[in-house]
């Protein structure tokens, strides 16, 4: 298939034969291709909602089918989504990154989280003990 401008507008060719890149078909199951699988706006505030009560993958994904009859989605949708979900709260850090980062900035403020804490090294990029 093909896209052409001309003259202000598009002009779409299927061709007979595949790419010479691809080597099968379209895909007749709909959950094997990801374009059909975007969660929308307000599916993605029902995950958000749900995974902050704790729900686990196989919960969220049955709510969803509930609650969205017709959804094409698969748990490694969902959990791709709570993935980009913790990147987001960590802020780009890991989470060993983060944890350390709030010890430092509890101590800084005067609210010391631990007793004591002792980091690898002066980056404070390893945390070896805290309690």
């Amino acid at each position: 298939m093909s896209y052409t401008q001309r003259d202000g507008g598009w002009t779409f060719r299927l061709h007979e034969t595949l790419n010479q890149h691809i080597n099968h078909g379209a895909n007749l199951i709909p959950h094997g291709d990801v374009v059909h699988r975007r969660l929308t706006d307000q599916q993605k505030r029902h995950i958000e909602g749900l995974y902050k009560t704790r729900g686990r993958t196989s919960f969220i994904l049955e709510s969803l089918e509930t609650t969205f009859p017709g959804i094409i989605v698969v748990a490694k949708d969902i959990h791709n989504y709570i993935a980009k979900i913790r990147q987001k709260r960590l802020k780009g850090f890991t989470s060993t990154q983060a944890f350390i980062k709030n010890i430092i900035e509890a101590e800084h403020d005067g609210n010391p989280v631990f007793h004591a804490y002792e980091l690898e090294d002066e980056d404070n990029q390893r945390l070896k003990q805290a309690f």
